[in-house]
């Protein structure tokens, strides 16, 4: 409970908010949610957004969608003409708004990568192309002229999507009008381990769900797409073979997903980084003996998780320490020995 505590208070700098407690009073009155209410503490959203969030979730949103636009409403609140994310009521009213404002910054950053970059054609005739997806920077430009939310620069909806395993193939149906919603359909395909959910979600571009029947060709790939999806990498098996490639990968979320994730070995790499977040995570798994390297971060995020796990041998020096958050956790982990 002390972990779970700290992690929400220090991540929000939030005094006198029990997180924790409160998450699990929503458990006991939603038992439902318990699973997503857990993810909501992982990726530590500010207690200000829970309440939104449940209201969210108990009308069926999926998790994926409500973090990163929590996330980018919090990163660019200045830029939203209504400040108060309680006055969206649906979902979909706060993700239109990011979706314009995402956009509006897309359109003045340089694309660097071209469509092949970071995706694989599997299936290819004089009508159809069906396309994996590997990168974020290859669903954008795939993604052009749909309102595929993981098609936007700036949000991190994709990301999410993909560290909850989840592999997207793209089908493109070249003789149809660019402006006909089945001129590219998105499909999701979830993978644990090396097994695929045959439950695909199918999304026309205009971003509405649909049947896979309703969609003219898809049969013809069904089975490519299930045998290609049980032996591609997800992201996460990604990360566990080749950790190294994402340790300085330029995205902070995939830093941060990797440093939660990566064998407690490979973490001392990765005390420097520049993220709060990742150190924060790295603070958190580390081995003990490498904490003392960590008691003076910058960050007092850092500072209050190495105190609360540090050698007793250190508190003394880091009572020195002029941090509330820190002084609060001493005394605790004092107050309880």
């Amino acid at each position: 409970m002390l972990l779970n505590l700290i992690a929400i208070r220090v991540s929000s700098h939030v005094s006198n908010i029990h997180m924790a407690g409160k998450i699990d009073d929503l458990k006991s009155i939603h038992p439902e949610l318990s699973d997503s209410l857990d993810e909501l503490n992982r990726k530590k959203i500010k207690p200000k957004y829970l309440d939104w969030s449940v209201k969210q979730l108990l009308a069926g949103h999926k998790i994926q969608d409500i973090v990163p636009t929590i996330d980018y409403f919090d990163k660019n609140h200045s830029r939203f003409v209504e400040k108060d994310i309680n006055k969206y009521k649906k979902l979909k009213d706060l993700e239109d708004e990011v979706k314009l404002l995402a956009q509006t910054k897309s359109k003045k950053q340089e694309r660097k990568e071209t469509k092949a970059s970071g995706s694989t054609k599997l299936y290819e005739d004089e009508t159809y192309v069906l396309i994996r997806i590997e990168d974020k920077k290859a669903c954008v430009e795939y993604g052009k002229g749909t309102e595929w939310c993981v098609s936007m620069e700036g949000v991190a909806y994709f990301e999410e999507y993909s560290v909850n395993d989840t592999i997207f193939y793209f089908w493109i149906n070249k003789k149809l009008d660019q402006m006909d919603p089945l001129a590219k359909v998105a499909v999701a395909v979830v993978k644990d381990g090396d097994e695929v959910d045959d439950d695909f979600d199918i999304y026309d571009a205009g971003d509405n769900k649909i049947d896979a029947a309703s969609v003219p060709g898809l049969d013809k790939v069904i089975g490519t797409i299930k045998s290609d999806a049980k032996t591609f990498d997800t992201l996460v098996q990604r990360f566990q073979k080749n950790p190294g490639k994402f340790m300085k990968d330029e995205n902070d979320f995939m830093r941060a997903e990797l440093s939660a994730r990566i064998k407690t070995e490979l973490l001392p790499d990765m005390m420097s980084d520049k993220s709060e977040t990742v150190r924060a995570n790295v603070a958190e798994r580390i081995d003990d003996e490498y904490l003392p390297k960590m008691m003076n971060d910058e960050s007092e995020e850092v500072r209050a998780k190495v105190a609360d796990r540090i050698g007793e041998e250190y508190l003394s020096e880091m009572m020195n320490d002029k941090s509330e958050l820190v002084q609060e956790v001493i005394k605790f982990r004092t107050e309880n020995n």
